[in-house]
């Protein structure tokens, strides 16, 4: 989100009082208030603006606008227009604070950051110092909307618009070879730009609404990353305001006329433009990142608005809207824009700003006006108006030790990342054996008694249960709501013996990727193939977030196409295991709707997702083993962001979900069934809460993973024998 020319007195903002000039625009300063303050408030994680993050757009639009106009400016008044000089004032008024910023976040990351931590950011550090942090998330393993609260997430938005910067000042180029004080080759070059913008925004409109993977075309080289990732982050889709903004100012130049307009047309742009501020107010309060409709109306909307608020700030009529935008007050904290967005996030982050809480959003944003004020007096403005050429710098001793000194701290902080090992949470140092023999019973002799396998299927409107441990083939006694399967009672009769190895995949969430990782050696023994098609963070839902009790939010919009990951598996393989639970024991908030716990509603909500996914793995050939959810006992641990959500180590919720995986299982006869786990999870507090085996308490280690696979091996070689 820079803030293009908005710091003081950058040469492409200076008052100018010809009335035939662009010069200085102090509303759209105001405006990058309103914009900044909404974004502020959205990385707070106040829910009453969620959709602040729109006012990125409006800055989009607000860039797009201002600096196409003073392009026309220089080009008019000199005949050409100097990239170079062009892309130095750019240099000098953004890289400084960048730099302040990044050297800061990774100097507090080196001191005082987990393992987890620095590995991540030994990743980002250079996208983010080449401005290319938007491809790098799309490219990264880790999505935007993530819960981990990256402390440099929010560069995207600056490597969108500096790329902006470096390709637009060439198109403008050629463009002004083609135009020339004539309004109509004006008219022209707005109406060709405006026609590339709605190209953008169509490909987001298209790639929005698309079923499935993201689209092959004009998008291929980037298919399989996070559609909701692409759409948010791109270039490519969120070049739409931009372009918007530079058709503008070809096309909207009022201030040139010395005679003012007829005051309707005054009228006519107070009331077009306070329409246009009305609807991004609302966008703010009610918009949701993750909803596609952001993505098929509001976006596009969104840079409509601001293009009709930027074009009525900079009309000499726009009496009304001007001398809103004008505020004193908004147009300070716009012309610190950049700095405040820079600063404020990973500030947010280190003293845990990001949940709501109205005490630490006051503390946060007061550290951000101190450290970005001072940035902005005694780092960022004498580097923009110094000289740093090597002449000058060399002849100033201040200049040579401030420019010595970054250096040296920048060489320090790049052996320190450099040299920080990549961390993977989900691999321990405990070295695990698999054991053959002892997990898999031998195959019958000639003489003994086929093994047979009876699964008599019961499935009542109302179960009663017990226990939270369940046995391989029945619920256990407790209580379930299961309201939303049919009555139905038939019986199975299956006669097989286990194979010697399978082809197994196995799918689901981060436990199901912590399980894969950690395959124990001589697990090939049995499965010659072992396929992990996780989604790290992604149960059955691809819409609406977790409640929970503690301070943490998991929007599952970002899992969307999950079902294509459990379709891939099944033709990869005989058996695929389905590994879930972790995100299952919460209510859920979907749009308007909240799903309770246990509810008859949750409860078809939970199954009717479930199935979607089990019915593509049957479609593909495949048998299906449905894990039992263990009982979990969730802990801090550095190898997560997460706190322990107490949803997880209710005995009673993950019991609940057992017993409807159970159901559905039996529900689809002999080529699906539930899988029971190790007993020790639910029965032995000494093994349930040993961090050797699970490191947070929900996910497990080398030998938590072996101790899984020993107690599951059979099962799943029985349920490979079972003919499809």
């Amino acid at each position: 989100m820079n803030s293009a020319a908005s710091a003081g007195n950058s040469p492409e903002q200076a008052p100018d009082s010809t009335a035939n000039r662009f010069g200085y625009q102090p509303g759209l300063d105001g405006l990058r208030a309103v914009s900044v303050i909404a974004v502020l408030l959205y990385h707070a994680g106040f829910e009453r603006l969620s959709g602040g993050f729109l006012g990125v757009e409006v800055f989009f639009v607000i860039s797009g606008f201002l600096i196409t106009s003073l392009l026309l400016e220089e080009h008019e008044l000199h005949g050409r227009v100097s990239l170079r000089a062009f892309w130095i004032r750019r240099v000098k008024r953004l890289v400084p604070a960048l730099v302040a910023v990044v050297i800061a976040v990774a100097s507090w990351v080196a001191l005082f950051g987990s393992p987890a931590e620095r590995s991540s950011l030994r990743r980002e550090l250079p996208w983010s110092l080449l401005y290319g942090n938007n491809w790098g998330q799309i490219t990264g393993a880790t999505p935007y909307f993530a819960a981990e609260a990256d402390p440099l997430r929010h560069l995207w938005s600056l490597a969108v618009e500096e790329q902006w910067y470096l390709i637009w000042p060439l198109v403008f180029v050629l463009i002004a070879r083609r135009i020339d004080r004539h309004s109509a080759t004006h008219r022209i070059a707005a109406v060709g730009i405006a026609a590339v913008a709605a190209v953008s925004i169509i490909h987001m409109i298209v790639t929005a609404s698309a079923d499935g993977p993201l689209l092959r075309s004009p998008i291929g080289w980037f298919d399989g990353v996070d559609r909701l990732n692409f759409l948010y982050l791109s270039t490519t889709t969120r070049a739409g305001g931009l372009l918007l903004g530079a058709a503008t100012a070809f096309a909207w130049r009022p201030w040139r006329n010395h005679a003012k307009t007829h005051r309707l047309t005054g009228r006519a742009v107070d009331i077009a433009a306070l329409a246009a501020l009305a609807f991004l107010l609302v966008a703010f309060s009610t918009a949701e990142l993750t909803d596609r409709s952001v993505y098929l109306w509001v976006l596009p909307l969104t840079s409509v608005s601001s293009l009709i608020l930027a074009a009525a700030v900079s009309h000499p009529d726009g009496r009304i809207i001007g001398s809103i935008a004008s505020i004193p007050a908004l147009v300070a904290i716009g012309r610190r824009s950049y700095g405040l967005y820079l600063w404020s996030w990973p500030i947010s982050v280190a003293v845990g700003a990001i949940d709501g809480s109205f005490v630490a959003f006051g503390l946060a944003m007061a550290i951000t006006a101190v450290v970005s004020e001072t940035s902005y007096r005694w780092f960022e403005t004498p580097l923009r108006r110094a000289d740093w050429s090597i002449g000058a710098v060399r002849h100033k001793p201040i200049r040579l030790a401030a420019t010595s000194g970054l250096f040296a701290l920048t060489t320090v902080l790049t052996v320190v990342f450099v040299n920080v090992e990549r961390f993977d949470p989900f691999q321990g140092d405990d070295v695990a054996e698999f054991d053959a023999s002892a997990a898999i019973d031998p195959p019958p002799s000639p003489t003994s008694p086929e093994i047979g396998i009876t699964t008599t299927t019961t499935i009542s409107t109302t179960t009663t249960l017990g226990s939270p441990r369940l046995g391989d083939d029945a619920p256990s006694p407790a209580t379930a709501s299961t309201d939303m399967i049919t009555s139905t009672t038939s019986t199975t009769t299956t006669t097989l013996a286990p194979l010697a190895s399978t082809r197994l995949a196995i799918v689901g969430d981060s436990t199901a990727n912590a399980l894969a990782v950690n395959r124990p050696a001589g697990i090939s023994e049995i499965y010659p193939t072992l396929v992990n098609r996780s989604r790290d963070g992604c149960s059955v839902f691809d819409s609406g977030r977790v409640l929970t009790d503690a301070s943490f939010r998991n929007d599952f919009a970002r899992c969307e196409g999950w079902q294509n990951s459990w379709s891939r598996a099944a033709s990869e393989s005989d058996v695929v295991l389905v590994v879930i639970g972790a995100w299952e024991v919460f209510d859920i908030a979907d749009g308007d709707t909240t799903f309770v716990f246990a509810s008859p509603e949750w409860d078809q909500h939970f199954v009717g997702n479930l199935r979607s996914g089990l019915d593509l793995i049957v479609e593909n050939g495949a048998r299906i083993g449905l894990l039992e959810v263990p009982c979990m006992r969730p802990v801090e641990s550095n190898g997560t962001t997460l706190p322990p959500l107490p949803e997880r180590g209710d005995d009673s919720r993950v019991a609940h979900v057992n017993v409807l995986l159970s159901l559905v299982a039996q529900d689809y006869g002999p080529t699906v069934r539930f899988i029971g786990g190790p007993d020790a999870w639910c029965s032995d507090e000494s093994v349930s809460t040993d961090t050797s085996l699970r490191w947070d308490g929900v996910h497990v280690y080398g030998r938590g993973a072996n101790m899984v696979y020993e107690a599951t091996a059979n099962a799943v070689l029985r349920l490979a024998a079972v003919p499809l």
